[in-house]
């Protein structure tokens, strides 16, 4: 994981060379620009779920921390695809106000008429900054649902780590089993040694 200084848009960035990772590799590479910041990382190494006992220990002590930092990067996406939004719909009024008056037109009596909603929509449609607008929005909304993923691939992650540890003290307690009776006899033979004299 990085964070490095970009521009203001939050939207999914290609990784740099697609060609060379597998198409599955490359859909668990997320990174993102959020508030002039990129947040990336590699899903398939932040899910992974080690087996020995070191590796164990070391990712159930840090996953609070992974799985609170992608938290926080989804709320900062879901920041900024409201904020998106809330721009989109500020720019939708306005262009509404300013194609209402522009379309206004004068019938063959010389009377003024109106245009009709839907008119006023098509133009709005049609504008340049509406479509920038919404394609902020989208690209916004793409980051906070690819931030969520991050989020529950970690809260997944913990739920496997667990299981791992519980499946790996159930083995060492089988284990343990199974070697108290044989060291209870070897300790009683010593123990039947020592008291009869044998050392």
């Amino acid at each position: 994981m990085s964070v490095q200084r970009r521009g203001l848009r939050a939207r999914p960035v290609p990784p740099r060379s697609p060609d060379s990772r597998p198409a599955e590799r490359r859909l668990v590479q997320v990174r993102v620009e959020i508030g002039g910041r990129v947040y990336e990382g590699d899903l398939a190494a932040e899910s992974r779920v080690p087996t020995d006992p070191d590796g164990l220990s070391a990712a159930l002590a840090e996953n609070p921390a992974r799985t609170a930092w992608w938290a926080a990067a989804e709320a900062l996406a879901l920041t900024q695809a409201e904020q998106a939004e809330n721009a989109r719909a500020r720019l939708y009024a306005e262009l509404f106000s300013l194609n209402e008056a522009v379309l206004v037109r004068t019938d063959a009596d010389g009377k003024r008429a109106k245009p009709t909603v839907d008119a006023v929509k098509s133009a709005i449609l049609k504008s340049p900054d509406y479509q920038r607008a919404l394609v902020d929005v989208t690209r916004a909304n793409e980051a906070a649902r690819l931030m969520r993923v991050a989020r529950d691939a970690m809260r997944d992650r913990k739920d496997s780590l667990l299981e791992v540890a519980r499946n790996y003290r159930a083995e060492l307690d089988a284990s343990m089993k199974d070697s108290v009776p044989a060291v209870r006899a070897r300790v009683q033979a010593l123990l039947r040694a020592r008291a009869a004299g044998v050392k």
